[in-house]
């Protein structure tokens, strides 16, 4: 990671052998105290990185268990209003069907 000269708090991901050991939040001036234990740190901000994703350091990307690369919470929350906004449609449809039967 290329050293910072600003020192603010995000998700950090504390990576060893390209697997993700622990996420955790912290200030980016510390980790240098990481680093000295073995880990590759890398500051994931808004990407959904958990222990046991991958990360591919010559790409700069996480990819999940199933090699699926890491979505940003956004893009995961996109995806959750969209299956409720479809499951709503479905329950509106059946109710308005069933009272025609």
């Amino acid at each position: 990671m290329p050293s910072q000269t600003v020192n603010y708090a995000t998700n950090i991901a504390l990576v060893k052998n390209g697997s993700v050991e622990n996420v955790i939040w912290g200030m980016i001036y510390g980790i240098a105290e990481y680093e000295r234990w073995g880990y590759t740190v890398v500051a994931i901000n808004d990407l959904a990185v958990e222990s046991g994703d991958t990360y591919n350091a010559q790409q700069n990307r996480f990819y999940d268990k199933n090699g699926n690369p890491v979505k940003t919470i956004y893009e995961l929350h996109d995806e959750e209003i969209e299956e409720l906004d479809n499951y709503i449609i479905e329950l509106a449809y059946s109710d308005i069907i069933g009272d025609v039967d």
